[in-house]
């Protein structure tokens, strides 16, 4: 029997991705995952669309989003999954979020027409399908006036953190936007560990350390590129601190050419045990609270 592969990071155009929420589950179906996580940022709109799309292809779609946090070296991003899509207040932070990209990016554009780089909001916001229009939408505008030769320069020279062209985001803190999640009944993960920019290894460890005395969940140890001896060690954290594991691709659709739907560096497949294991957990929460 084939095992059943799952990806739990995965983005539509309803946030920075490409694909549209029907677009991805089809190309899922396709690649034979039986679970997806749609974990666009800072938005749940694409969630019903995928999981109308899940019925018809016969995937799994487990509703999710990724949230920034103020990090001492930039942002961390938190997942959310299994939370009530709902909760009127999980949904008024998430618009705060959209609404905090929405003041950064004039800002932004204001900062590239200032070294030679002149760009119209409504050339991003065409590049966008839906309302969270964020830096990777400036980047693809910025490679299509040919002023960059890829994404990734653009981050490099213009939008990443400390480039020129660099605006910071107003975001919660870490607690804050754990405490989001668990107050709309959902689960909290810390995403992609390996991008922390901790200084090293050891010193992530250390931050994972940290992080988990406010209240995470789990830890996405398999992640995209994540090199293999990273993502043991911090499995092997996750289990010294009684965390579960999620693993996913973090795709984009066009948007990373060298980010495969369901795979990551550091394992064969993302094994189905996770979500069972996400189950589980919240069946637990559910019971201590009664």
């Amino acid at each position: 029997m084939n095992p059943k592969r799952i990806d739990l990071h995965t983005h539509t155009h309803c946030s920075d991705g490409t694909l549209s929420p029907t677009e991805l589950i089809r190309k899922a179906a396709e690649a034979g995952l039986a679970a997806v996580a749609i974990t666009d940022h800072d938005t749940t709109a694409g969630i019903a669309e995928a999981m109308q799309a899940g019925r018809k292809f016969g995937v799994e779609v487990i509703p999710g989003v990724e949230i920034s946090a103020i990090y001492p070296r930039g942002t961390l991003h938190i997942l959310g999954y299994y939370f009530d899509m709902a909760d009127s207040d999980l949904q008024l932070k998430l618009r705060e979020y959209i609404n905090a990209r929405n003041r950064r990016n004039p800002l932004i554009l204001n900062l590239l027409k200032k070294y030679g780089y002149s760009l119209e909001m409504e050339e991003v916001v065409s590049l966008a399908g839906g309302d969270v229009i964020n830096r990777p939408h400036i980047a693809q505008a910025m490679l299509n006036r040919g002023y960059v030769q890829s994404n990734q320069e653009a981050f490099d020279r213009f939008l990443g953190s400390g480039a020129l062209a660099y605006v910071p985001k107003e975001v919660y803190t870490p607690q804050e936007s754990v405490d989001i999640i668990h107050e709309a009944g959902g689960l909290a993960v810390l995403a992609h560990p390996d991008q922390l920019q901790s200084g090293g290894l050891e010193k992530t460890l250390c931050e994972i350390r940290t992080l988990s005395e406010i209240g995470i969940d789990g830890i996405e140890a398999f992640h995209g590129k994540c090199l293999t001896e990273h993502a043991q060690a911090f499995a092997n954290c996750a289990e010294e601190l009684g965390l579960f594991l999620t693993g996913g691709s973090d795709y984009h659709g066009d948007l990373k050419h060298d980010v495969e739907l369901g795979q990551v560096r550091s394992l064969p497949y993302i094994p189905y045990e996770f979500v069972e294991r996400m189950k589980t957990s919240l069946a637990d929460a559910a019971h201590s609270c009664c």
